[in-house]
């Protein structure tokens, strides 16, 4: 339903002050409301962000999972060593 529209059908029912004043605010509320939910998007400069912090969390994780491996097999080959 167009402003317009809305303004012709209240007008006859509320009278001109009251139906500019409710067709003002109900304009605001929707704007509102828009900039409520279009602030929730991803913009490219988001997404490039996310997708560098995901990129240096695999490779930490890889790291991990290196230096534990490695480790643990070092300590597999000196427990072998001193208790056998």
């Amino acid at each position: 339903m167009s402003e317009i529209s809305l303004y012709n059908i209240l007008r006859k029912k509320l009278g001109e002050q009251e139906t500019v004043e409710l067709v003002a605010f109900v304009k605001a509320e929707i704007t509102a409301e828009m900039e409520a939910k279009t602030s929730i998007f991803m913009t490219k400069e988001d997404k490039l962000d996310l997708v560098d912090r995901i990129n240096k969390a695999k490779m930490e994780t890889i790291i991990w999972i290196v230096g534990i491996s490695l480790l643990q097999f070092m300590l597999t080959i000196l427990s072998k060593k001193f208790l056998f």
